[in-house]
């Protein structure tokens, strides 16, 4: 079973998007663009409605006006834009690039209409791994970093030992790393760099194997930092743009059992937060910059005490105030939001808001800090919500349907 597969429930009637030609573009007073990724409707790759779709987005109302849409049969998940609003980068998460059996997933590059926000593409490269799930580009847009999530299926071998006896083992997918140049037009250069990880840990499906599954770089690229939900680490990298290469620095090992999944930086404060999803928390960290090491302040759950079904927190972001950070939970269909304090890191006053919507697996807050909007995988809809600066709340303001299978979703101010 693939790790979308799994993570998919009973699909729902959608309209598809009109797919096969530009509407009339259209550009809002403020020019702020939206870009919404999909999974495909069936299987990776397969069914359409899939793709990147492009919205003007009105601040007034957070309501979203359909550009235009791309690659209707590519299973896009995260996506990220170049910190100079010129290329946007997106990986295809799938196993069979270029429809080759096993041949690992894809990352595409994309040049911005600064105009109207279309997509025109420059170029891809496999990302010699399976089902890369998560992408970041350095602020110099010179490197890319991929983790390779690979998937939760195994394959079976049997092996003689040397006194005789037969024995059956389990091969997994790697989980790996993976490091990309990019060239001044934005294109992508094959790999210079991949690190395999190894281990495993006690969950018993989604520890069988190594699973990296986020990697951002910290505030100045000195470091790049992955989380590996499959071995309970999170592991910081020395990044080398010179020669396009990485390093390990230091590996810090988490509770055991706990499956970091997503990580995001404060914006001012030397704090590191990550979301584990495999018990529901979260968890806040102070950073040593200088030594690429972290030290746990506090940790909370990410849903209510009463709440006893089955949860799986996905994404995370801290309010650009800094004062407050929100995760999404896929079960409890909710948002959690803490209080930072500010002169010691520690998470507190947990806030949980209904997404209206089911499966809400990644979203964003705008730069001014004012709404959030919330992707729901499973009823195909995004949620606007406005955000109190003062506490911190979420108050629902409206919904957009049709929208297949939201996975990341990314503004731009053009």
């Amino acid at each position: 079973m693939n790790r979308r597969l799994f993570l998919e429930r009973s699909s729902l009637g959608i309209i598809g998007l009109q797919t096969s030609a530009f509407q009339k573009l259209i550009t809002t007073e403020s020019k702020t663009f939206v870009y919404i990724s999909s999974w495909t409707k069936g299987a990776p790759g397969q069914g359409g409605e899939g793709g990147i779709h492009v919205f003007s987005f009105n601040h007034n109302d957070g309501s979203l006006k359909h550009i235009h849409s791309i690659e209707s049969e590519l299973n896009f998940g995260n996506i990220c834009i170049s910190h100079d609003n010129k290329f946007l980068f997106a990986v295809e998460e799938i196993k069979d690039f270029n429809h080759k059996t096993s041949s690992g997933g894809g990352v595409y590059a994309y040049i911005i209409n600064q105009q109207n926000g279309s997509l025109s593409f420059i170029n891809k490269q496999p990302t010699m791994g399976a089902f890369p799930c998560y992408l970041s580009v350095d602020k110099e847009t010179k490197l890319l970093v991929i983790a390779n999530h690979g998937s939760y299926d195994s394959i079976m071998k049997t092996v003689r030992r040397e006194n005789g006896n037969y024995e059956v083992i389990k091969n997994y997918d790697d989980g790996s790393v993976a490091v990309f140049p990019i060239n001044e037009d934005g294109s992508i250069s094959p790999i210079t760099y991949l690190d395999i990880h190894e281990g495993s840990g006690t969950h018993p499906f989604f520890q069988q194997s190594p699973h990296p599954h986020a990697v951002i770089f910290s505030k100045d690229d000195s470091f790049a930092v992955v989380c590996d939900k499959g071995n309970d680490s999170i592991t910081f990298y020395s990044v080398d743009k010179n020669n396009s290469k990485l390093s390990v620095k230091t590996v810090y090992k988490t509770t055991v059992g706990v499956g970091p999944r997503h990580a995001v930086f404060h914006p001012h404060a030397p704090y590191l937060f990550v979301i584990n999803e495999a018990v529901s928390s979260l968890t806040s960290y102070r950073f040593d910059a200088i030594n690429g090491t972290i030290t746990e302040i506090n940790t909370l759950p990410t849903i209510p005490s009463s709440f006893i079904d089955t949860n799986y927190p996905a994404d995370i972001r801290v309010h650009p105030n800094g004062k407050f950070i929100y995760g999404s939970n896929r079960g409890h269909d909710s948002i959690v939001s803490f209080e930072i304090d500010q002169n010691i890191g520690k998470l507190t006053n947990p806030l949980f808001t209904a997404i209206q919507g089911k499966t809400p697996r990644e979203f964003n807050i705008t730069a001014s800090g004012d709404l959030m909007l919330v992707g729901n995988q499973d009823t195909n809809t995004v949620s606007c919500f406005s955000i109190d600066a003062k506490n911190g709340a979420l108050k629902f303001l409206k919904k957009t349907d049709n929208i297949p299978k939201p996975v990341c979703i990314q503004f731009l101010n053009s």
